[in-house]
């Protein structure tokens, strides 16, 4: 293939293409070294970070300097495996050595870290070592910086606090819709019906303040989207009864197929779907009368296909008994409302509905 594209292309192995990068790595590492011996301050910053795929933490040590030609330079001096049980002298230990390694161990003015409380050790046990080679600017005041992103972080994330709720509504919100191209092609349609613009939704990382803002800014622009794209994506309760008279067809079609494997797995489906359906019938059937396209068509065509004959007529009569049941309790809460001198609109208006679906069975 890749001759076929490139005619000069010759193949390599392996250990060649490893070998030419650890070529210019020493190269470029060689130049680094003559450029740090005529620089006389530097500044450290060190963070831990975990590789996912070999699940393991390693340090990161990058120095900022100012070059001959006054440019600021920042230049990733070294990865360092920091293995368990990362106490601050053990990191402190493995700066010191990469430090040793470049010859700059006189040469440090600041290490900017986070505040983590191992850091606090880490850099009192570095300051005594490289206190034993120069001495540090104001003895040593300037030495260790608290990263003011990292403190910046910690005050918003208390204050994201207040609204963690909302926040993670947000963030599954966003992550529901993204894990799908058809939810996003739904999603893209309503926001061309509403004629809105804006960018595409955005999923924070929700250690960092910056990219959670910005989740939040861009599902702000889309805040008509999401509770139409909802009507659109989630069936509500007075839909489900027809979706699990769906299901209930598709159960008695596999134990009529001939292969036993079949009729094995439908048997172990079907004793699933009794013992779900028996708990959650009737608020299903109670959803699917009180909509008013519905009433009581929806119980009275799928309950005779669900239930035996004599079944289906009890079950039919203990909805209706429990829609008696409610409309009663409205009554009652709607007398008491009356005796206080209460607002009666809102019972009323709920008693109505109860009236007009208990006339139909």
């Amino acid at each position: 293939m890749m001759k076929c594209s490139n005619i000069s292309y010759e193949k390599i192995s392996r250990k060649t293409l490893k070998n030419d990068c650890i070529a210019v790595y020493e190269a470029e590492r060689k130049k680094l070294k003559s450029t740090l011996r005529t620089i006389n301050k530097i500044c450290l910053t060190t963070d831990l970070w975990k590789s996912q795929n070999q699940k393991i933490k390693y340090m990161v040590l990058t120095s900022h300097f100012i070059d001959a030609d006054w440019v600021l330079q920042k230049r990733i001096l070294s990865f360092v495996h920091v293995p368990p049980l990362r106490r601050g002298v053990d990191i402190a230990d493995a700066i010191f050595k990469c430090l040793k390694d470049w010859g700059i161990e006189n040469k440090i003015f600041s290490v900017s870290v986070d505040n983590a409380h191992y850091n606090d050790r880490c850099l009192k046990e570095l300051k005594v070592l490289i206190l034993r080679h120069r001495k540090l600017v104001l003895d040593g005041k300037l030495f260790h910086v608290r990263c003011c992103a990292h403190i910046l972080n910690l005050l918003v994330q208390d204050g994201i606090g207040k609204i963690a709720k909302i926040v993670e509504d947000v963030r599954e919100s966003v992550k529901f819709i993204n894990q799908s191209e058809a939810r996003l092609q739904t999603f893209s349609q309503i926001v061309q019906q509403l004629k809105l613009g804006g960018k595409n939704l955005i999923l924070d990382c929700p250690i960092r303040w910056n990219s959670t803002y910005q989740m939040l800014s861009v599902a702000m622009q889309f805040k008509e989207v999401f509770p139409r794209f909802q009507d659109r994506e989630y069936p509500t309760a007075n839909l489900y009864l027809a979706e699990v008279f769906r299901i209930k067809l598709v159960l008695d079609q596999a134990i009529q197929d001939e292969s036993d494997f079949m009729k094995e797995m439908e048997k172990s489906m079907k004793g699933k779907f009794d013992k779900y359906w028996s708990q959650c019938n009737l608020v299903m059937s109670l959803a699917s009368v009180l909509d008013p396209r519905i009433k009581m068509m929806g119980v009275n065509m799928c309950f005779p296909l669900i239930y035996p004959e004599v079944e289906a007529r009890k079950n039919i009569e203990n909805v209706c008994i429990a829609l008696d049941d409610m409309y009663k309790e409205y009554a009652d809460i709607l007398s008491e409302h009356s005796e206080e001198g209460s607002s009666r609109s809102g019972v009323d208006q709920n008693g109505l509905i109860l009236e007009s679906q208990k006339s139909n069975c």
